[in-house]
């Protein structure tokens, strides 16, 4: 099955300030386009992938994904035939940076 995809306009800032950390944290390396880059290509490989992820909370039916190298969590739902990405979030923030997204 093949998943649409829509993301909560406060995802492409997330993605933008995790890869500033990064840039800041190592300038002049490609570090801060490689978080980008991967961040991208998980949340895309949803469209297919998207059950393979367990359900992290069962009352908001949430999951999540990380990405390959980074410690950050895609935190999605999945709503009839569309994958919902609500946030992501560096995994050592608590869980109410993400749930107050979802009500």
């Amino acid at each position: 099955m093949s998943w649409h995809l829509l993301t909560r306009p406060e995802v492409p800032s997330d993605i933008n300030q995790g890869a500033q950390w990064y840039d800041e944290r190592e300038p002049g390396t490609r570090l801060r386009a490689e978080f980008a880059r991967e961040v991208w290509q998980t949340i895309d490989r949803l469209r297919t992938d998207a059950l393979l992820y367990r359900v992290r909370d069962a009352k908001l039916q949430v999951r999540w994904v990380i990405p390959p190298r980074f410690p950050y969590r895609i935190i999605y739902a999945i709503k009839g035939d569309t994958v919902v990405i609500l946030a992501v979030i560096h995994t050592a923030k608590r869980d109410r940076e993400w749930k107050r997204r979802v009500r």
